[in-house]
């Protein structure tokens, strides 16, 4: 019984619903990570490109610390210095692929 009243009591502070709240957990998930780097030379990735409203897959070849850029060779031959930070992309390659969205997106 106790539980049922600290859920009531829960509701009545914060009125959004667990939907909500769950949705909101889920988009912190799928929130980029601060800082990327090094680590992301060698992967499998899709960026989002807004411009064409399609995701292009390619594999980071080239990590520079100094701009912070990364270099995209694209699987249709294209290559391309990117701020993955900047970018809403997809590391694929695991069991599911792991999508970070761009601030503010």
């Amino acid at each position: 019984m106790a539980l049922a009243d600290d859920q009531d009591k829960d509701s009545a502070v914060n009125p959004r619903s667990h939907a909500e709240q769950d949705k909101d957990k889920k988009r912190k998930r799928h929130e980029g990570p601060e800082e990327v780097g090094e680590e992301m030379v060698g992967k499998q990735v899709r960026v989002y490109w807004e411009q064409d409203d399609a995701w292009h897959t390619g594999n980071v070849t080239h990590f520079d610390a100094a701009t912070g850029t990364h270099t995209m060779l694209y699987d249709d031959g294209d290559e391309e210095q990117v701020e993955l930070i900047e970018q809403t992309y997809a590391v694929l390659g695991g069991r599911m692929p792991v999508t970070y969205r761009k601030a503010g997106k």
